[in-house]
């Protein structure tokens, strides 16, 4: 198997309770261009098996595999690609964060790069993005998005940070660790803050669907405007520094 520097953790073992229904299960129209067959939760995985970052572990929780893997999924198939089952992820995401550390640790990747299966406008391009920030200070525990002033997925964190991330417990991600004194990161805007979405709610959804459409019909006028957005990393690299 490809391995790298840099492991990707992508998060589907959440169980949708705010939609009311599999939200990553949700089929997708086939837009101008677009593939047959899409899924909600299989857009952010695409983005991330084009990447550099390797292995890209899919952390679910017990059952079948999703039906929103990539079609005639296999792992021998997809170079690359892990998945592995967060036993306990009806407790919380802090479960599916842990079982995926446990696993990233068996390839000795020097970061680890969060991504949330419900994510579905995160571009391959904002993935490289993070890598590239951290590896200008591979020192910074963390290189994250952010949304006003706080860091949202996807999230990148070091090596040293995996004790503190196998030990977190109950409905906590990996952000509650980045508010220590002790940790520090760098954090990049996303010039389109849409990208950044994660859907909870009928009404992300509806807003995603929309939102999905209008960036075919751009990408299809061949807009000069890049489809993942212009990211800009902020000034400083310390905890609580405002993106710019």
């Amino acid at each position: 198997m490809r391995t790298g520097e840099v492991a990707i953790l992508y998060l589907g073992a959440g169980s949708s309770r705010r939609m009311g229904f599999p939200k990553l299960s949700v089929e997708l129209e086939k837009l101008e261009g677009g593939e047959d067959g899409s899924k909600l939760g299989g857009c952010g995985l695409r983005s991330a098996l084009l990447s550099h970052c390797r292995p890209v572990i899919v952390v679910t929780k017990p059952g079948p595999a999703p039906d929103w893997l990539p079609v005639g999924w296999t792992e021998d198939a997809w170079d690359g690609l892990v998945l592995v089952t967060a036993d306990d992820a009806e407790q919380g995401m802090a479960y599916s964060i842990r079982a995926g550390i446990a696993e990233a640790m068996r390839y000795k990747p020097k970061a680890v790069l969060v991504l949330l299966a419900d994510q579905p406008l995160v571009t391959t391009e904002m993935i490289e993005r993070l890598v590239a920030r951290w590896h200008m200070e591979p020192e910074i525990d963390y290189a994250a998005y952010c949304k006003g002033e706080a860091p949202t997925p996807p999230i990148l964190l070091s090596a040293a940070m995996f004790p503190s991330l196998l030990a977190l417990s109950g409905d906590h991600g990996a952000r509650k660790l980045l508010k220590e004194p002790r940790v520090k990161g760098a954090l990049l805007q996303a010039e389109q803050d849409i990208r950044l979405t994660d859907i909870d709610t009928v009404e992300d959804l509806v807003l995603f669907m929309r939102e999905r459409r209008h960036l075919s019909a751009r990408k299809e006028r061949g807009s000069d405007e890049p489809i993942g957005g212009a990211d800009e990393p902020c000034r400083e690299t310390v905890r609580g520094c405002r993106c710019e």
